[in-house]
C-alpha cells in the first residue's frame, strides 16, 4: 500500500496441485477450473485450454507492473468483451514505457511474464535470478546518476496504463514511483 505495507490473503481457492503436476506436460497444463480476476488472468486460463504452474508467473508479471507503475493494469478497458477481444485474443499487455527509470531489464521481466505461450514464460525460480538482475541494473543506474533519482522531474508527465497523464506533482503526492522508493532502500 502507500505506506509499503505488504497485505497478504487467501479467497480459499488455494488447493495441493502436486498430484496433478507431478506427471511432466508440455503446454496447457492439466488444471482446467477458470477462477481469478480477469486483468491478471493468463490467456490459456481466459479461453479455457488446461494450464499449469505457468499462469501464476503471468500474475506475478501483471501485479509486478501494477507496483511498479501504481496502476491497475487494463484499467481503461470498460467492458469484459472488450477486455475479452483486445486482451486475450489480440494479446494487449500494459505499456512498458511508463517510467523512464525502468531498466531493460525490468522490461524484459515483465513481458517474458506475459507471454501468451506458456512454455515461453520463465518459471519463478528463473523470476527470482531475473529480479536480482532488475535490482542490480538499477543499482548500477544510481550509481552512474550520482545518487540522484532523475526522469521525473521537469519532464511535463509520464503517461499511466490507462492512457492518463501522471504529472510529476502527482508522482509526488502518491509519494514517488515504486522504483524511486526501492531504489532508496535497497542494494545488493
Amino acid at each position: 500500500d502507500c505506506n509499503d505495507c505488504v497485505k497478504m490473503f487467501d479467497f480459499g481457492f488455494a488447493t495441493s496441485i502436486a498430484p496433478l503436476l507431478s506427471q511432466p506436460y508440455e503446454g496447457y497444463g492439466p488444471l482446467t477450473e477458470t477462477c481469478g480476476t480477469r486483468r491478471y488472468m493468463a490467456t490459456e486460463v481466459a479461453l479455457k485450454l488446461g494450464y499449469g504452474k505457468e499462469v501464476d508467473v503471468y500474475s506475478f508479471g501483471m501485479l509486478l507492473w501494477e507496483i511498479c507503475a501504481l496502476d491497475k493494469p487494463f484499467d481503461s478497458i470498460q467492458s469484459v468483451d472488450e477486455f475479452h477481444d483486445l486482451v486475450v485474443l489480440c494479446g494487449r499487455r500494459p505499456s512498458l514505457n511508463i517510467d523512464p527509470l525502468w531498466t531493460p531489464s525490468l522490461k524484459s521481466l515483465m513481458s517474458r511474464c506475459w507471454s501468451t505461450d506458456p512454455l515461453d514464460r520463465p518459471t519463478m525460480v528463473q523470476v527470482k535470478s531475473l529480479l536480482c538482475n532488475v535490482l542490480r541494473d538499477m543499482n548500477k543506474a544510481m550509481e552512474k546518476s550520482g545518487g540522484r533519482l532523475t526522469g521525473t522531474e521537469g519532464d511535463g508527465g509520464q503517461e499511466a496504463g490507462g492512457g492518463t497523464r501522471v504529472t510529476p506533482q502527482q508522482r509526488a503526492e502518491q509519494g514517488g514511483n515504486f522504483i524511486h522508493k526501492w531504489r532508496r532502500r535497497v542494494s545488493i
